[in-house]
């Protein structure tokens, strides 16, 4: 009994630490991607519904890019209840024409955020989408933009977690940061560090 007490209390104190530091975890650049692309698809869907949510439409994304095909895989996923085809040539059904999609990432800005010289990255993720939609019975297009935009900050020490390189679009390089930042500052630590302990020292022997 005593045993298994004492493997609870251990698996406590070190699994603890580290529940606490997952769930502290920024958000990746792909989730937050798919926040941004779910919030153009609402508006999209809310002129589907307008237009007739029951009716069978053409989808066309243009693009062979990442951006372009992972849009499109999103998009089957979210609307797989929906009355779409993909690929079959129809001038009696309307049509949805993606014209332009592009997902973009940066990181802005790298700040101190503290006196104790942790960082933070400052990330910018927006979706942008051109839409045309042409109707059989209307003679002319309609065109329709749909765009999100995602603003937050990370901290540095995270930036190999939040990254993705096997897609273009959801990896970034970090961007160069102030000669205050990269010198001056940890200079100032290391001497207010170091001043703390002489001090420190000083007043013992005393």
């Amino acid at each position: 009994m005593l045993y298994r007490i004492l493997i609870a209390s251990l698996s406590f104190v070190f699994l603890k630490p580290v529940t606490a530091y997952l769930q502290n975890l920024p958000a990746t650049n792909l989730e937050i991607i798919n926040k941004s692309l779910g919030e153009v698809f609402d508006k999209w869907q809310d002129l589907i519904n307008l237009k007739g949510k029951e009716k069978t439409y053409l989808i066309k994304v243009n693009g062979t890019d990442d951006d372009a095909e992972f849009f499109l895989s999103a998009l089957k996923q979210r609307f797989r209840d929906y009355n779409f085809v993909y690929q079959i040539s129809n001038d009696s059904i309307a049509v949805f024409e993606f014209t332009f999609v592009d997902i973009s990432l940066n990181y802005t800005q790298i700040n101190q955020s503290n006196i104790l010289g942790n960082k933070l990255v400052l990330r910018q993720i927006a979706v942008e989408t051109k839409l045309s939609y042409i109707e059989p019975d209307f003679n002319g297009v309609e065109t329709f933009h749909f765009n999100s935009e995602q603003q937050d900050e990370f901290p540095l020490k995270d930036y190999d977690y939040i990254e993705d390189t096997s897609l273009s679009f959801a990896h970034a390089e970090l961007p160069q940061e102030s000669f205050i930042d990269r010198i001056i500052f940890p200079a100032l630590l290391v001497t207010i560090s170091a001043a703390t302990v002489i001090l420190f020292f000083i007043i013992r022997t005393k």
